[in-house]
C-alpha cells in the first residue's frame, strides 16, 4: 500500500510513579518475564497471555495484574483493544468520545482466560487514551472522565495526559496512592 495513505502517530506517556504492572514478576523464581520478551520469542499472543495467567494463578499471594493491550493498524485506520481487568479506555474524535470497556477479570484470578476485545475505526485526529486504575478510580465513573475530557480545548496528547494525571493527583491530595499512568496517542493523516 501507499505509505502516504496511512496515519502517523504522536504519543505521550505520563506516570506518577513507575508502573510495576508493565513487568510480570514471578515471585517464586529469581527472574522476571516481560510481555515483550515473550513476544520476541515468536509466540502467539493468546499463548503468551495464557502462560502469564497460569503463572499468576499458581501464585498464592493474590498477585493479580490488569492488562490493557492496544494495537493500531495505520493503513487500515483501525485500533484493536484487548482488556484484561483494565479500566475503560477512550477514543476522542472531533465530534464524539467513545468509551472502550472491558468486562474480564485481571490475570491470575481464574485458570481460564477470557479477555474482552473490540475494534474501533479511527479518523484523522483521533486520540486514544489508556490509563491505569489508579487514575480512573479518582474520577468515580467513566461518565465523569468523559465530562472532564469535554472541558479540554486542546487536542495535544501531552496536554491531555498531563491534564488527566494532574486532576487525578489533585484528587488524591498530590500523592499517588496507586500506580497512576496515562497514555495518550493522537492519530493523524500522514502529510504527503
Amino acid at each position: 500500500k501507499n505509505t502516504n495513505e496511512g496515519f502517523e502517530n504522536q504519543e505521550n506517556i505520563n506516570t506518577a510513579e513507575p508502573a510495576s504492572q508493565r513487568v510480570v514478576a514471578v515471585d517464586d523464581f529469581d527472574y522476571f518475564i516481560t510481555m515483550s520478551e515473550l513476544d520476541a520469542l515468536g509466540l502467539e499472543s493468546n499463548l503468551i497471555l495464557s502462560m502469564v495467567n497460569k503463572v499468576l494463578s499458581l501464585n498464592t499471594d493474590d498477585n493479580f495484574s490488569a492488562m490493557d493491550i492496544m494495537t493500531v493498524d495505520l493503513f487500515e485506520k483501525k485500533a484493536d483493544f484487548i482488556k484484561i481487568g483494565a479500566p475503560s479506555s477512550y477514543v476522542l474524535t472531533d465530534n464524539s468520545i467513545k468509551i472502550i470497556d472491558g468486562s474480564s477479570l485481571p490475570l491470575g484470578i481464574l485458570d481460564d482466560l477470557s479477555p474482552t476485545g473490540c475494534s474501533f475505526d479511527l479518523q484523522d485526529g483521533s486520540t486514544i487514551i489508556l490509563l491505569s486504575d489508579g487514575v480512573s478510580d479518582t474520577f468515580g465513573s467513566s461518565t465523569d472522565l468523559v465530562e472532564f475530557l469535554r472541558t479540554l480545548d486542546n487536542k495535544n496528547p501531552q496536554f491531555i495526559s498531563d491534564s488527566i494525571l494532574n486532576y487525578a493527583l489533585n484528587k488524591e491530595g498530590g500523592i499517588a496512592k496507586d500506580d497512576m499512568t496515562v497514555l495518550a496517542v493522537r492519530i493523524f493523516n500522514k502529510a504527503s
